[in-house]
């Protein structure tokens, strides 16, 4: 079970990475480094490997206002620098959304 499902979410991350590749800009007429950031620490349960780390880290760069983050499977905690665009609930559901479970740590 464990091994199908860390191969499912690799699976997901190529197919992820794909489509990222494809993804037009949302807004090119605001640079994204002149926008106010807020750092957001996650706690992240349910990693099994840092393939599940890799597509946690891949989805959260495609959610809205994300402008970088970093997920640790040793940790198990995603660090993530966003704008307004996102929230703390905003980040927590896309990291659900895989199937992981997420509880803010810290925002500011």
């Amino acid at each position: 079970m464990l091994v199908k499902k860390c191969q499912t979410i690799a699976l997901l991350t190529v197919v992820a990475l794909t489509l990222v590749s494809c993804k037009p800009s949302t807004d090119a007429s605001v640079p994204t480094a002149k926008l106010a950031t807020h750092n957001y620490t996650i706690e992240v349960t349910g990693m099994h490997c840092d393939a599940c780390a890799n597509s946690i880290q891949t989805h959260l760069k495609q959610t809205a206002g994300v402008v970088g983050c970093e997920v640790s499977f040793e940790s198990g905690v995603a660090d993530i620098q966003a704008t307004d665009q996102a929230t703390a609930a905003s980040l927590t559901q896309a990291i659900e959304a895989l199937g992981f479970q997420a509880k803010v740590e810290s925002e500011g």
